[in-house]
C-alpha cells in the first residue's frame, strides 16, 4: 500500500498561499509539528483528513499524490 506524500500535500497548499502559521491554527497544532510533517512524521488521521480535503478544495485534484520508494 503507498502511503500519502504529506510533503506534496503540504507544499501544494502553501503554493496556493496557505501559510504553515494558519494550517497549525487551524490543526492545533504547532507549526514545527507540520513542518515535521512535510519529512519525518505523518499526522494523525483526523489531522490528516483535515489536510486531504483543504487540499481538494484547493487544487481541485482528486488523486491523492503517493510517495515514491523508501522515501522521505
Amino acid at each position: 500500500m503507498q502511503k500519502i506524500d504529506w510533503f506534496k500535500i503540504i507544499s501544494d497548499l502553501q503554493r496556493n498561499k496557505i501559510s504553515m502559521s494558519w494550517l497549525a491554527k487551524e490543526l492545533n497544532v504547532s507549526e514545527r509539528t507540520i513542518a515535521n510533517w512535510k519529512g519525518v512524521t505523518e499526522p494523525k488521521f483526523s489531522a490528516g483528513v483535515t489536510l486531504v480535503e483543504l487540499w481538494k478544495k484547493t487544487t481541485n485534484k482528486n488523486q491523492l499524490p503517493q510517495r515514491k520508494g523508501g522515501g522521505r
